[in-house]
């Protein structure tokens, strides 16, 4: 006997099973119910280059070690041949919840890691994100491959490779500015993977031509890597045919520019990524 009032402990334990039952088979892909209404809310660019600078500097030290613990993770993946295939969904998940803890003035590194909570979900969902995001991005991805194969053929001069895909990326990405914030409602927990890049349209489609904008400025600000990698490939004959005694005359021009390009890569890098946090954060506030 048992207690009035009480439910039975059979009974408990039935709903306990279910909801565990309920937990495992939820499907990866399906939307999650938004914890805030977007509510019309739109973008301030002014806000988004101010406080989203003044955010990426606060915080070079984090993004810094974050970069070193993804880039030493990756290194380790790949010695394995298919460890990258793991540990993949689970960087862009950390990637991205990283930076909504930069975003909430946290910068935790912790969070890099925080896919692993629930990881069968985060892999699945992973994956299917990243699918989607080569999906998108394909017209780059085909611009870019038709370049480098018209460049080897002789068909165009070899600075295109480095520009043309620079002119057609820029151009595609402000046209689909909005589908870029969509890994972010994804490991904010506002939506499944499908219904991420539906939500991004929705909650950015008042805000269109400002992360347009945002696009554009941080592609510009990556043209010069982008020269100078076409530099590079045009003093590839001269390196390769130097002889002993000038060795040293043409490398060392190159290993600054080589230096020079990861430079422009990390600062655009970080500063890109704390804009789109700053703009996404003023659409899709912090859940209470």
């Amino acid at each position: 006997m048992h207690p009035p009032g009480e439910r039975h402990p059979t009974a408990a334990r039935i709903d306990q099973d279910s909801e565990l039952i309920s937990a495992m088979t939820d499907n990866p892909f399906e939307a999650t119910e938004a914890h805030t209404p977007f509510d019309g809310r739109s973008v301030d660019l002014g806000v988004v280059f101010t406080e989203g600078t003044s955010m990426a500097v606060r915080n070079v030290l984090q993004f810094l070690l974050a970069g070193f613990v993804l880039f030493a993770t990756y290194l380790v993946s790949i010695c394995t041949c298919v460890g990258w295939i793991i540990t993949l969904p689970y960087m862009v998940w950390g990637t991205y919840a990283f930076l909504l803890t930069v975003a909430d003035g946290e910068a935790r590194i912790d969070a890099l890691w925080s896919g692993l909570e629930d990881p069968g979900r985060v892999f699945l969902s992973g994956w299917g994100l990243i699918f989607c995001l080569v999906v998108i991005i394909s017209p780059t991805i085909g611009t870019a491959v038709a370049t480098e194969f018209a460049v080897q053929e002789g068909m165009l001069p070899a600075w295109s490779s480095s520009i043309v895909p620079l002119v057609a990326g820029t151009a595609w990405g402000a046209l689909i500015a909005p589908l870029t914030y969509a890994p972010l409602l994804w490991a904010d927990g506002r939506a499944g993977v499908i219904a991420s890049f539906t939500m991004a349209i929705d909650a950015f489609k008042g805000s269109w031509l400002q992360v347009a904008l945002v696009s554009v400025v941080l592609q510009l600000g990556m043209a010069p890597s982008s020269l100078a990698s076409a530099w590079l490939q045009s003093k590839q004959v001269e390196m390769l045919t130097a002889g002993p005694d000038e060795i040293w005359s043409v490398l060392a021009p190159l290993l600054s520019v080589v230096a020079f390009i990861y430079l422009v890569m990390f600062v655009m890098g970080v500063l890109g990524q704390c804009w789109m946090a700053n703009a996404y954060r003023q659409v899709v506030p912090r859940a209470q």
